[in-house]
C-alpha cells in the first residue's frame, strides 16, 4: 500500500523532524513565564531560536487560531481552523482542526495526536477518510535512524506539533542575526530571522525535490505572556513560499478538555493503519 498524501493535505505541510519530549509538570494556570529574550549579540538567530523552543515546551495548555497557505506540486491552497496542545503530565496531546475551500466546497481536516496513534480524519467534497499511524513503531525508527529528517514534510502535528517544530529547526538550520520588527495592524514588536539547512544534514539544498525547502524564516514574537512565540514560519525555495503558517489569537487556557485529544472512531468506521506505508516511504534509502 502506498502512503497517501492527498492534495487537500498540502494545506497542512510544514518541516518537523523531532518526537515527543517530556517537559516539567507544573499545576500552575497561569500564563507561563519563559526563558529570557537573547540578544543579537549573544548567540544569534540559533540562539534565539532554541529559546523559543524551550518557551513552547513550557506552555502546557495552548490555543491558537491558524492560517496555511501552501504552494507546492502546481496547487495553491489555503486553510484555518484551530490548533491545541497539552501536556497530559507526560507527553503533548496535540489538535489540528483546519477546513478549506476545495473546487467551491467545504473539505476538512483534523488531525489528532494521543497517547498512541497519530489519527487523520479527512472529509472532501465526494470522500471521507479515516487513517492512523503507530506513533511508538514512528519514533523507534526515528531513534534507530531509520527515517529521512529532510523528507518528513507535512509532519509537524505527528512528530510533536509547535515546540517540536522549533527544536527541529534549531538543529538542522543554520539562522541568522535576528532583525526587530513589528507584525500587522497591531504592530505586534517581533523578531524576523532566516534559517539555511546544515551541510550535516543536506550539503546541497539545490539538489533536493522541489517541495523541500532551502530556507526558513521565522517570525517571533517579543510579547512578554508569550516571549518568542512562532507567530509565523514561513518555507521557501529559491526565494518563493513553499508553505506559510500563520498563528494569532493565542491563549493559555486554565483548563483545556480532554476529549479534543481523543479519537473514538463511529461503530464500524473503517480505519485505515498507515504505519507501514509511512515508514517504507521516509525510510532511508526508500520511498516512492
Amino acid at each position: 500500500m502506498k502512503y497517501k498524501l492527498p492534495i487537500f493535505s498540502l494545506v497542512v505541510a510544514a518541516a518537523g523532524f523531532s518526537v515527543f519530549i517530556a517537559v516539567t509538570d507544573s499545576n500552575s494556570t497561569e500564563t507561563p513565564q519563559t526563558t529570557s529574550t537573547p540578544s543579537p549579540a549573544n548567540g544569534g538567530g540559533n540562539q534565539l531560536v532554541r529559546t523559543s523552543a524551550a518557551n513552547l515546551e513550557k506552555i502546557q495548555r495552548l490555543e491558537a487560531r491558524i492560517r496555511q497557505r501552501t504552494h507546492v506540486f502546481g496547487h495553491q491552497l489555503a486553510g484555518s481552523g484551530m490548533y491545541r496542545q497539552w501536556y497530559d503530565g507526560k507527553q503533548f496531546r496535540l489538535r489540528l482542526d483546519l477546513k478549506a475551500q476545495v473546487h467551491g466546497q467545504t473539505a476538512s481536516y483534523l488531525q489528532i495526536v494521543d497517547d498512541r496513534f497519530f489519527w487523520v480524519h479527512q472529509t472532501l467534497p465526494n470522500r471521507e477518510e479515516l487513517r492512523h499511524i503507530d506513533l511508538q513503531r514512528v519514533a523507534d525508527a526515528r531513534a534507530a535512524g531509520q527515517l529521512r529528517s529532510s523528507d518528513l514534510l507535512g509532519q509537524w502535528i505527528l512528530l510533536g506539533g509547535l515546540p517540536q517544530l522549533l527544536r527541529s529547526l534549531a538543529v538542522h538550520f543554520d539562522f541568522a542575526d535576528p532583525v526587530p520588527d513589528v507584525l500587522g495592524r497591531e504592530q505586534i514588536p517581533v523578531w524576523t530571522t532566516t534559517g539555511t539547512w546544515k551541510s550535516a544534514f543536506v550539503a546541497d539544498p539545490a539538489s533536493q525535490p522541489s517541495h523541500v525547502p532551502d530556507v526558513v524564516k521565522l517570525v517571533l514574537g517579543r510579547d512578554p505572556n508569550f516571549d518568542l512565540f512562532p507567530y509565523q514560519v514561513t518555507y521557501l525555495r529559491d526565494g518563493q513560499p513553499l508553505v506559510e503558517l500563520e498563528f494569532y489569537e493565542l491563549h493559555a487556557p486554565a483548563e483545556i478538555d480532554p476529549k479534543f485529544f481523543r479519537y473514538n472512531p463511529k461503530l464500524q468506521q473503517e480505519v485505515e493503519d498507515d504505519t507501514d506505508a509511512f515508514l517504507k516511504a521516509h525510510r532511508v534509502g526508500g520511498g516512492e
